[in-house]
Parts: C-alpha cells; structure tokens; sequence
C-alpha cells in the first residue's frame, strides 16, 4: 500500500491494519487470549493500537477459567492497552484463563468514509435499510449506492460478478436480480 499523496511513507502510512468481521449492529472489534494469575492478579495486553481503533465506552471483557475453577474478576476495565484481573480469597493465586475484549470501532475510516457512504449513522451503527431486499427499492436509491454495495449485494443474491459490467450495468443487475 502507498502513502497518501504527498506523505513520506512510515510503519503508520504504509500499511493497512486488516479485521474479519462478525455481522452485528455496529462496528465492533473483539480480542482473545489466554491469561495466568501470578499472586491471584494478571496485567493482560491488549494490541498497540487498540486505544486508537476504540470507543472507550461500553467495552466487555469475558473470563472463563481453564484447568479448574476459580472465581475471575476484572479488577480494572480496558484503558490505556491493557486490563487488570483477579481472583478472590477462595481462588487459586495461579489460576490461568481465557479472555475476550469487545469494543466498539472509533477509527477515522469508520466514523468519517463509512459514514459519508450512508453505511453507517453519525454515531457508527450500520443503517440497516441499506440491505433491505431491492424489489421494494427505487431506481434512485439503488443508483446512490457505492459500487461496492452494488457488488455485495449482486454476490448476496448469488449473482455471479464477471468483473467486466459499468455501473449501470451493475444497477440494472441489482434492481432485476
């Protein structure tokens, strides 16, 4: 990948950070591993970039104990990359674990290209109409959507894409499907 116009390619500029997706009402990251207690608390790190791709509201955490039970408990939320767990008086000090981090996306291409697309609110949440079936949709709203709408949907209503159709091409295929 290039660097904008104009920019200096650095290790920021030059690559692209790359998610699958699991389908939902907003945008939303998650992160897994597996944690040990040491003195029954564990520091655990999250990615680097986890703060910058992140709301920092209404963030989750999932324990689960693995080898034998103890009581988990996340003792300080995700801020700054990382979150804090524990146990209680009756846990094991060395008890290891399971964890899952879900967040909500923050990050520039979400609030600002998604949502100048129409595929998201001003807060980030899909707009569900969007992917409505298009026998109830008119000519125009089918011709403001992106390219790559229109390619999604000819592929989610099992219409072959042969790479080589113009746009109007591609909109008479999505509205006849």
């Amino acid at each position: 990948m290039k660097a904008p116009s104009g920019e200096v390619p650095n290790k920021y500029n030059s690559m692209t950070l790359r998610h699958s997706v699991a389908e939902g009402p907003e945008y939303s990251v998650f992160y897994r591993g597996t944690g040990h207690l040491c003195d029954g608390e564990a520091e655990v790190e999250l990615p680097h970039y986890f703060e910058s791709l992140t709301k920092a509201e209404g963030r989750t955490v999932q324990l689960t104990a693995v080898g034998s039970w103890s009581p988990l408990v996340v003792k300080a939320a995700p801020s700054k990359g990382t979150f804090w767990v524990c146990t209680t008086g009756d846990g094991q000090d060395d008890q290891s674990f399971d964890w899952r981090v879900d967040a909500t996306r923050n990050d520039e291409h979400l609030l600002t290209k998604m949502h100048e697309n129409g595929v998201t609110d001003a807060e980030g949440h899909l707009i569900p109409e969007r992917w409505k079936d298009t026998e109830n949709m008119d000519r125009e709203s089918v011709t403001e959507l992106p390219e790559t709408d229109l390619l999604s949907m000819l592929q989610q209503y099992g219409r072959s894409v042969r790479g080589d159709e113009d746009r109007a091409e591609l909109i008479e295929r999505v509205l006849y499907h």
